[in-house]
């Protein structure tokens, strides 16, 4: 900051070399109800004194403040001519001068988001295949920023309103506000915590934007009065700012099973084992449609589960958002693999793997079923056609013994 004068006596003669004395203190400017009047409010630094000089051979002066570590606001200014000193020699002369000037000190803000990530504390990225790597959200699920707020020498910017938007060119209205602490700047914001987001909405869908990249802003703009957002300030200091983070908002899914293929009494070598399974978003239950789907087939092999050869099935879902398999149950044999080789009590089971589809197009979290329905051998079913020859043939000679008990009965009974 740079104070500049002129020193002259009351009949405007110049006063050329003398010294004088420049001091400031920042601070702001405040409302006084009880006067009705705009009063000076002093901040936490205290006076600091500017680099000494003098004035000209026409009495002008130019007095260098260096501002490095101060805080933007309003800058009292006190300018001092002081007859007394030894250097001017005027105490006889001329009676000591004192005139306070006030400045407005005006600085660029700067905001550092240095984190965004689901849930309160988590932070997860997701790294493509051609190297770069965005940090990841959930949809319909909350979030949290950490940010900082600085003006241009570094000084943290505290008790500042800022502006939270998600995906700005589209919803001009701020998502929510967030205020930066004193002393530090920061502001932790987390959007599932009503003091911070009394709306406690997390992700939400853009228009008919589900997953994809969305972007988040962090805003000051003190001199503007943003509807829904923070207030315009009555003296701004600080030049308007934001950043914005691009972000990757992936869907997690549900994996619903369709059509169930348990079957309690067990499976006989040569039947047909078939299920399906649908895909569903997990807060919207919505379909996921063309995304992959695995089918696994593991055999017990009496100490641990094997993925049989040849027993992983890909498939996509379709427009329901449903993948299916099917295939003959081998019951003990495992095949591929040699004699020795079973699935001990002919136990299989079939899990079932999601992921996305495409590694550029990572919109889903991965997921795995795992507690699905394990495959036994059942008992070994008679045949219903011999279990009926064989009744009737113990019927008829039944009869045909009787008979003659009976006639032999009668026989004796007269």
């Amino acid at each position: 900051m740079l104070v500049t004068g002129q020193l002259t006596d009351e009949l405007g003669g110049n006063l050329s070399n003398r010294q004088i004395r420049v001091t400031f203190e920042m601070g702001s400017m405040i409302f006084d109800p009880i006067e009705n009047r705009m009063k000076f409010r002093a901040g936490d630094t205290g006076v600091e004194a500017c680099i000494p000089g003098a004035t000209d051979e026409n009495g002008f002066f130019d007095i260098n403040c260096p501002l490095a570590g101060v805080d933007a606001g309003m800058a009292k200014v006190k300018v001092e001519y002081n007859s007394w000193d030894p250097l001017n020699n005027d105490r006889y002369r001329y009676k000591n001068k004192t005139q306070s000037l006030f400045f407005p000190v005006f600085s660029n803000s700067t905001i550092d988001v240095s984190e965004v990530g689901p849930f309160r504390s988590d932070y997860l990225t997701y790294t493509f295949p051609n190297g770069s790597t965005f940090e990841v959200l959930y949809l319909k699920e909350a979030f949290h920023i950490d940010a900082k707020l600085t003006q241009t020498n570094g000084k943290p910017i505290g008790g500042k309103c800022l502006n939270i938007y998600l995906d700005p060119l589209v919803n001009t209205r701020p998502f929510a506000t967030a205020i930066t602490t004193d002393g530090t700047g920061e502001f932790e914001w987390y959007s599932a915590d009503p003091d911070d987001n009394p709306s406690r909405r997390g992700v939400e869908p853009s228009g008919n934007k589900l997953e994809g990249f969305r972007t988040i802003r962090g805003a000051d703009a003190p001199d503007r009065e943003i509807p829904g957002g923070c207030r315009a300030e009555d003296n701004p200091v600080l030049n308007s700012s934001f950043m914005d983070i691009e972000v990757l908002v992936r869907s997690k899914v549900d994996i619903l099973l369709k059509e169930h293929w348990s079957n309690p009494s067990g499976f006989q070598v040569g039947d047909v084992i078939a299920g399906e399974v649908a895909i569903l978003r997990d807060r919207l239950d919505l379909t996921v449609e063309g995304q992959r789907v695995e089918f696994i087939r593991q055999y017990w092999n009496g100490s641990g589960w094997q993925t049989a050869p040849g027993g992983v099935e890909i498939l996509t879902t379709n427009e329901r958002g449903s993948a299916n398999f099917s295939f003959i149950y081998p019951g003990e044999e495992v095949f591929g693999e040699g004699s020795e080789v079973i699935a001990v009590d002919g136990r299989w089971r079939v899990l079932v793997h999601f992921e996305s589809a495409d590694d550029n197009r990572p919109y889903f979290v991965e997921r795995w079923l795992n507690s699905t329905p394990e495959i036994r051998l059942g008992d070994t079913v008679v045949d219903s056609k011999a279990t009926f020859l064989t009744t009737q043939v113990l019927v008829i000679s039944g009869i045909a013994l009787s008979s003659p008990l009976l006639v032999g009965m009668t026989m004796y009974k007269n």
